[in-house]
């Protein structure tokens, strides 16, 4: 009989389950739908729709004009670091046009009428003032309700043994353990992978029901490698596993080895190059991928989030520069006619993907920026009820474009950035190497980290960074980073990557209080941009 890697991991892990596996088998979570407790039930079971019920009816009863209902159940599965379970309830009531919110870990019908009378109570609560008209966008029940997606992946990894999980991370740490040079040693090496599948139902007094199975994988690889001669040293990250909405398949069938001894080779060459100090100025800059995702999620994606833009996260999250968005679609300028970014909530394998968001809605693709143009916001349902005249001024359709998110149901629905793709719509063939070429004297910055101010304008981006002379990498700068406002970086946009030069990430945001953090794709190109002010990080005042 012949034996694969995979089939004797499988048979060991069967073999050693009485002892190693105890580390990472959860203690189930419980619920109470009937006369004792139970192992939380799948999210299709039609008794968690009668909880749902149980609890919609309680608001309603307590005087809600609309209310949403919501249970989660979240695995998660770390090498390395085990498994853990988690259930959530929440239940969001509207009354006279204010909301209330309230949230348990426990399932049971008990349980459920005391949160649709405690998330209505929470809205009397918030009623300070006159009562208030809010308008929802319209709901179509025919396409949004009454039925159960499960998010496609090829391998499931909670249906995976986790031993085939963990001697792949392990695999993976001794490649990097064993490349070297007769100058140069990997330490610090970090390989983690970490899965999460949740099971989600959503119920409305609009008459929407849905279950719904969500996947999000990935995890960190990274080491540093330091000369033994002279204790230099740098780091490498790869960053081709990023989130995604997918299963192990998404880890295991890249060619992660490949990619690890490129970007060890790469580093190699940079470290012989001399290290000269900030030289101070304007100079055109060229981002990779992973930058421009980053300033795409930021200056565009975190922008046009409704409500940042209505000082709704003032005390929290932040505001926006797009802070008259009625006015400004259709009309402010932010940046270049070379810019479009659109935003869906549908493409395959991104981490953003659902069939319906938090508020029931079956997301549609939208352009939030068009030939520099914005063109719309990312909106649930209430604030596409605020851009209603907005909508009819410029022939848009009114409806919302399925940006409700909460990590789960612990937490009230917000608005989160939808995945955002910048595209070139040119024709261009261009990659980072031949932007690179374009330089005559410039600066590279290669995966730059970007901090932004209050509103999203003004920013400060830090990474590794190189000074390029007549298309060459010529020396590596300590200590740079660059400084920008939002239009001036769009509108200074020189070059665009090519479609063959795009890369997709999945990047996590933050809002709210308390915090929560959502996960999204950016798909982006690297870009050329003229004359931005780099600056001495190091420097103090």
């Amino acid at each position: 009989m012949t034996y694969t890697r995979r089939k004797l991991v499988k048979q060991t892990g069967l073999a050693t389950a009485g002892f190693s596996m105890l580390g990472i088998v959860p203690k189930p979570a419980l619920a109470m739908l009937g006369a004792s407790p139970e192992p939380a039930p799948p999210i299709q079971d039609p008794r968690l729709k009668e909880l749902i019920n149980t609890a919609l009816d309680a608001a309603k009863s307590s005087g809600a004009s609309y209310a949403d209902a919501r249970l989660t159940f979240n695995d998660t599965l770390s090498s390395g670091g085990g498994r853990e379970q988690g259930m959530s309830f929440g239940v969001r009531a509207l009354v006279d046009g204010y909301w209330g919110f309230a949230a348990s870990p426990v399932w049971n019908v008990q349980e459920a009428g005391r949160l649709g009378r405690s998330a209505v109570a929470q809205a009397k609560v918030n009623l300070l003032g006159k009562a208030r008209e809010v308008d929802l966008a319209p709901l179509d029940l025919s396409a949004s309700s009454g039925g159960h997606w499960t998010m496609p992946v090829k391998d499931d990894p909670f249906e995976i043994n986790f031993h085939e999980i963990e001697d792949y991370a392990l695999a993976l740490q001794l490649y990097i353990a064993r490349l070297r040079t007769p100058k140069t040693l990997n330490r610090m090496i970090r390989v983690s992978l970490q899965f999460v599948r949740q099971d989600k139902a959503l119920g409305t007094t609009a008459g929407h029901y849905s279950t719904q199975r969500l996947y999000r994988t990935g995890g960190v690889i990274s080491f540093f490698i330091e000369n033994s001669v002279d204790r230099k040293g740098a780091n490498v990250f790869i960053d081709r596993i990023t989130p995604a909405g997918a299963g192990f398949e998404y880890v295991r069938d890249q060619p992660l080895r490949k990619y690890i001894r490129e970007e060890f080779e790469k580093t190699l060459e940079e470290m012989e190059l001399p290290v000269i100090p900030v030289d101070v100025g304007r100079f055109d800059t060229l981002i990779d991928p992973w930058g421009m995702a980053s300033l795409v999620s930021q200056t565009i994606g975190t922008a046009t989030e409704m409500d940042r833009a209505m000082g709704y996260e003032a005390n929290a999250g932040g505001t926006s520069y797009i802070n008259e968005p009625g006015d400004m679609i259709g009309s402010l300028k932010i940046g270049s006619q070379a810019i479009s970014v659109t935003g869906n909530r549908n493409e395959a394998g991104s981490v953003g993907a659902v069939k319906w968001d938090d508020d029931g809605v079956v997301p549609r693709d939208f352009v939030l920026v068009e030939n520099g143009i914005l063109k719309n916001m990312q909106t649930d349902r209430e604030s596409a009820g605020w851009l209603k005249d907005t909508y009819q001024k410029h022939n848009l359709s009114y409806a919302s474009n399925g940006c409700a998110f909460a990590p789960d149901s612990m937490y009230p629905p917000a608005i989160h950035s939808a995945n955002l793709k910048l595209s070139n719509e040119s024709g261009s063939t261009e990659t980072l190497d031949s932007l690179r070429g374009q330089i005559e004297n410039g600066i590279e910055f290669k995966q730059p980290g970007f901090t932004m101010d209050f509103q999203q304008s003004t920013g400060l981006g830090v990474g590794t960074a190189f000074q390029i002379k007549k298309g060459k990498r010529v020396s590596s700068i300590s200590n740079a980073g660059v400084l920008f406002r939002t239009p001036e970086l769009w509108s200074g946009i020189k070059a665009l990557g090519g479609s063959d030069s795009s890369r997709r990430y999945g990047w996590a945001s933050v809002k709210g209080q308390p915090v929560q953090t959502a996960y999204h794709s950016v798909t982006s190109v690297p870009a050329l941009v003229k004359e931005l002010t780099i600056i001495d990080k190091s420097r103090k005042a």
